[in-house]
């Protein structure tokens, strides 16, 4: 059987195809950078839960031991090591700087530390925090 109507009636033209691309492509750069800060906004709090999990490591590595035990930044920032233990990667978009020339907290064996101020930046977001030598301890730094 045939089908009716005419040929026009059947299909898309080109230029409706276009105007459905061009749409698509409007919404898709929009939506991008919105994208983008939601995951950058993830690799903060990812490089932030990191640190403070690494400062808490080295400490209880340091009191376990009964030896010194330190949390190290490395060159670029963008890692650090507990101990002797190979470094951890954190997210390309964040950096790590310990307010010190060490650029490390040595943690000894009774919980204490020789302290310092730890930031951490991200693209958008920037953060210090505080590890007391009194107590070995990190809290977030107030503005």
């Amino acid at each position: 059987m045939l089908a009716t109507g005419s040929l026009s009636d059947r299909g898309f033209t080109l230029i409706e195809a276009l105007v459905v691309i061009a749409i698509t492509a409007l919404l898709a750069g929009l939506m991008f950078p919105r994208l983008q800060g939601v995951v950058t906004g993830q690799e903060f709090r990812t490089a932030r839960s990191q640190l403070i999990l690494g400062v808490r490591e080295a400490r209880a590595l340091a009191i376990r031991s009964g030896s010194p035990a330190s949390f190290r930044i490395g060159g670029s920032g963008r890692d650090f090591s507990i101990g002797n233990n190979a470094g951890r990667d954190l997210p390309s978009s964040v950096r790590l700087r310990i307010a010190k020339q060490s650029n490390m907290v040595t943690f000894y064996a009774d919980g204490t530390s020789d302290g310092g101020r730890i930031a951490l930046r991200g693209r958008d977001q920037q953060q210090e925090f505080i590890v007391f030598p009194t107590t070995g301890l990190i809290v977030e730094a107030q503005r």
